[in-house]
């Protein structure tokens, strides 16, 4: 049969904490994406950045890369926004062989109260998608299985794009 074993995360004290700053990089949310490049190897990052004003209702895409995961190189760069964004920068990246290169990589955030979404051939420059979904109806359960004889509680989403 499987085990399962948990292991419990130990920090290692060599490594700068946070990896990513609200001062230097000017990171003020949660939402970040981070991926390894399959041609460059490099981990590539893309999260909220505050803008000048720093309000708390928008932001710009926040940029960096980094040869190990851990040290990024700075100064950080703000992308272009392909719209304006409230918050959440979810970036998936379709790989070097995506049947479409100009929409390798997907961007979606939060604004206007819906899902935006944009697409890139290079993860830099963004162009806007016609696919928008407002927060109603957005997310629908597509399976639940109340506590059972192997476990607890399990739950399946789907998103409507």
């Amino acid at each position: 049969g499987i085990t399962r074993h948990v292991n419990r995360p130990v920090r290692d004290p060599e490594i700068p904490n946070p990896i990513v700053t609200g001062p230097e990089d000017r990171n003020f949310q949660p939402f970040m994406t981070v991926v390894r490049d399959p041609e460059t190897s490099r981990f590539r990052i893309w999260y909220g950045a505050w803008k000048d004003s720093k309000d708390q209702v928008s932001s710009h895409i926040g940029y960096m890369e980094s040869e190990d995961g851990i040290h990024w190189l700075r100064p950080y760069r703000a992308l272009e926004d392909p719209a304006p964004i409230q918050f959440g920068d979810s970036v998936i990246d379709e790989g070097p062989d995506f049947a479409d290169p100009s929409t390798r990589f997907k961007l979606g955030w939060w604004a206007d109260g819906g899902l935006k979404i944009a697409t890139s051939p290079d993860g830099i420059n963004w162009t806007i998608s016609g696919a928008t979904r407002s927060a109603a109806g957005m997310w629908r359960p597509s399976a639940y299985t109340p506590r059972g004889p192997d476990g607890p509680a399990r739950a399946a989403s789907r998103c409507r794009a």
